[in-house]
C-alpha cells in the first residue's frame, strides 16, 4: 500500500517544523523564512505565505462538503475555528510579530493535536499517494535534461520562449521541492504553466522555416522528458483534478514526438489520471 497524506497532514507537518525553530528576538516571517531557505520580504517569501493560507482554507472547504455530513457539528466548529486560528498566524496581524507570540497564540499543543485528528478524519478522496525521494529526484533530472537542452537551441529569435521556459523550470523546481509541506497542487500549477508555455513554443518553432534538425530533434527530445515528468506526477491520486488539461497536453506533446499510436497513449494516460491508491 503507498504512503498517504492530506491536506491536514501537510499542514500539521508544517506547524511541527515552525514550533521547534526560531529565536526568542524573531519575527513570524523571520522563522518561516529560514524555513524554506527564502530571503525575508522576498517574492518567493510571500508566495509561500499565500500558498499557505490558501491550503488552510481549502481544509476548511472539504470539511464543510455535503460528503462530510456524518460529521458532528460540534467537531466541524472546533475544527474550523482551529483552522481561522492557524490561519491568523500566516496574516497581517501576527505574520510581522514575535514570533513567540504567535507561536503561543496559533499553535499551541492543543491546536495541533486537533490537525492531526483532522487529517484521520479525512476520507479516501481527499488524500493522495505521496512522491518518493526517488521520483522527485527523477523529476529534477529531467528537469535539469531539459534546461541544459533549450539552452543549446536557444538563438535570436527564440530567446524570449526559452528564457519564460527556463523561468518556468526553476519556478517548479522551487515548488517542487518543499512540496512536502505545501502540497501537491503547489508546482502542478507551475508544471501546467510549463507545459502550456512549452506548447507555445514548440508552435513558434514549427513557423520558422529556417529551424535546421537537430533543433526540431531537440525538441522531441523535451517532448518526450515532459511526458516522462507528467507519467511520474501521475503517482499522485488528486491529479485527478487537474487530469483534463493534463490529458489535453500530454495529445499535443505526443503529437510533437510524432509518435502515430496517439488513441493508446491517451488511453493509457486518461487510466493513470483515474487510478485509485491500492488499486
Amino acid at each position: 500500500m503507498p504512503e498517504l497524506t492530506n491536506p491536514a497532514l501537510e499542514l500539521y507537518n508544517l506547524c511541527s517544523l515552525l514550533v521547534e525553530t526560531g529565536d526568542v528576538n524573531e519575527t513570524t516571517d523571520v522563522v518561516i523564512a529560514k524555513n524554506f531557505n527564502v530571503s525575508p520580504w522576498s517574492i518567493e517569501l510571500f508566495e509561500i505565505i499565500f500558498i499557505i493560507n490558501k491550503n488552510i482554507e481549502k481544509i476548511g472547504e472539504i470539511i464543510i462538503d455535503a460528503k462530510y455530513e456524518h460529521m458532528h457539528e460540534l467537531s466541524r466548529s472546533i475544527h474550523l475555528g482551529n483552522l481561522l486560528k492557524l490561519k491568523s498566524c500566516f496574516q497581517k496581524d501576527y505574520i510581522f510579530s514575535s514570533w513567540q507570540s504567535s507561536k503561543a497564540e496559533c499553535m499551541s499543543e492543543v491546536n495541533l493535536h486537533n490537525i492531526i485528528h483532522l487529517s484521520d478524519c479525512l476520507k479516501i478522496e481527499d488524500k493522495f499517494v505521496k512522491l518518493s525521494k526517488d521520483q522527485i529526484e527523477f523529476i529534477f533530472n529531467q528537469l535539469d535534461t531539459i534546461s541544459r537542452k533549450l539552452e543549446k537551441m536557444v538563438n535570436n529569435k527564440n530567446g524570449f520562449f526559452v528564457d519564460i521556459l527556463l523561468e518556468g523550470i526553476n519556478k517548479f523546481e522551487f515548488r517542487l521541492d518543499r512540496y512536502h509541506i505545501l502540497g501537491i497542487n503547489y508546482p502542478l500549477e507551475s508544471f501546467s504553466e510549463l507545459i502550456n508555455n512549452f506548447v507555445s513554443f514548440e508552435k513558434f518553432m514549427n513557423e520558422d522555416f529556417n529551424v535546421d534538425e537537430k533543433s526540431t530533434n531537440e525538441l522531441k527530445s523535451v517532448s518526450k522528458l515532459i511526458v516522462k515528468i507528467s507519467d511520474t506526477l501521475f503517482k499522485c491520486k488528486n491529479i485527478v483534478e487537474n487530469g483534463d488539461w493534463i490529458f489535453d497536453r500530454l495529445v499535443t506533446l505526443y503529437k510533437i514526438i510524432e509518435n502515430n499510436d496517439f488513441v493508446k497513449l491517451g488511453q493509457d494516460a486518461l487510466k493513470q489520471i483515474t487510478h485509485q491508491p491500492g488499486s
